[in-house]
């Protein structure tokens, strides 16, 4: 994606997620009674799938317009440095600084939303792989508020390559968790027609869909 701090975070998921779903002990049911059950099944999973994609969405739009606030502020610290204004310097490093505490609070407000939803029992594998990738992100994120915080350059550009390289690794995992999900807001930037990651020269890589 375009913007330079959509690399750092999106969503996360913090602690376990409900399971609906429970078995039937009574053994042996017929051909009806298991229609009924997928029926109930895809109608669970639908659901699920519409309120993650919209809280995806939401979530996404607040992350892009705090994304360019810091990309903003970070041409600010740039102008300022090659200016030698000090005040200005100050300025623009807490405007970085409340634009990643933006994001984050972003990302906690779609945290808690996803928490309260209930994941349908064969959604839960891709739904905890999409949230576990989220997480290595958050905490490059609050390396990188860190890293602001201390004003330590050497330490931002040491994060900001750990967060491209985490982009790299975890684009095609939430991808391919997105899409069987069925939640399309979800989907990074770039891979809404397929999965798959991009690599240094700009190409992208095709993964094998999960069966």
């Amino acid at each position: 994606m375009s913007r330079p701090l959509r690399l750092v975070l999106a969503l996360l998921a913090v602690g376990a997620l409900v399971v609906a779903g429970c078995t039937d002990d009574d053994g042996g049911g017929d051909d009806e009674s298991a229609d009924a059950t997928t029926t109930t099944t895809e109608a669970a999973d639908t659901a699920f799938a519409e309120q993650i994609d919209e809280l995806c969405a939401t979530g996404d739009a607040a992350a892009t317009q705090a994304g360019d606030d810091f990309e903003a502020a970070i041409d600010d610290v740039t102008t300022a440095t090659q200016a030698q204004d000090e005040a200005a310097y100050t300025a623009a490093l807490d405007d970085a600084e409340s634009a990643v505490e933006d994001i984050i609070s972003a990302v906690e407000t779609f945290l808690a939303d996803v928490d309260e939803l209930e994941v349908p029992a064969d959604l839960q594998q891709p739904v905890d792989d999409y949230l576990e990738t989220m997480e290595t992100q958050l905490s490059l994120a609050e390396d990188l508020r860190a890293a602001i915080v201390a004003d330590d350059g050497d330490a931002f550009n040491e994060v900001g390559q750990q967060i491209a390289a985490a982009e790299e690794e975890t684009r095609p995992v939430r991808t391919d968790a997105a899409n069987e999900i069925g939640a399309p807001a979800c989907v990074p930037d770039g891979d809404e027609d397929g999965s798959g990651s991009t690599d240094s020269d700009g190409a992208t890589t095709e993964t094998t869909e999960k069966g």
